[in-house]
């Protein structure tokens, strides 16, 4: 079916090259841990996780429960992932663990949502542009030097937010 869903993209810069220059066990263990801080937040904004690709997350509110308030939690959900991995890195840095930032991009969209993979797998998901634009949004918080980047399709669900405009 298709639904206005909104979307939280993460990935954690530098991770590959780390893991190729340090212990592996160290580092799937770090990494474990990582994830599992970021999900206990996507699960207490009520966000479904949609999908992890390697370090990186993404999230999706509004489905399969549609949540009218879907871009505000997405939001909330953002900053707070920010806030947990902003401090984690600099526990792990300040241990000698060269821990990298995550970058996260947040955007709203139409969507198709459902299970797909045919009669022997089914995955739900959700399919369209809004996902690769929570995902362009992550990447270019490289180019902008910041870490969390929303569209104005997400902030218009929202309320009191301070933002820079890029």
């Amino acid at each position: 079916r298709r639904q206005v869903c909104s979307f939280v993209f993460t990935d954690l810069t530098g991770f590959t090259p780390m893991l190729e220059a340090s212990d592996p066990a160290q580092m799937v263990g770090l990494l474990n841990d990582y994830l599992e801080a970021m999900l206990v937040i996507v699960f207490k904004h009520e966000g479904t996780l949609d999908r992890f690709v390697g370090d990186a997350m993404v999230v999706l509110f509004s489905a399969p429960v549609e949540q009218t308030d879907h871009q505000q939690r997405a939001l909330d959900c953002a900053l707070e992932m920010d806030s947990f991995a902003t401090r984690y890195a600099e526990r792990l840095r300040a241990d000698g663990v060269p821990w990298g930032m995550t970058r996260i991009g947040v955007h709203s969209g139409e969507v198709l949502v459902g299970n797909f993979g045919g009669k022997t797998l089914f995955d739900y998901r959700a399919l369209g542009d809004p996902i690769n634009t929570a995902a362009r949004l992550e990447g270019v918080n490289k180019h902008l030097g910041t870490r969390v980047c929303v569209s104005q399709d997400l902030l218009e669900g929202c309320r009191g937010v301070a933002v820079r405009s890029v």
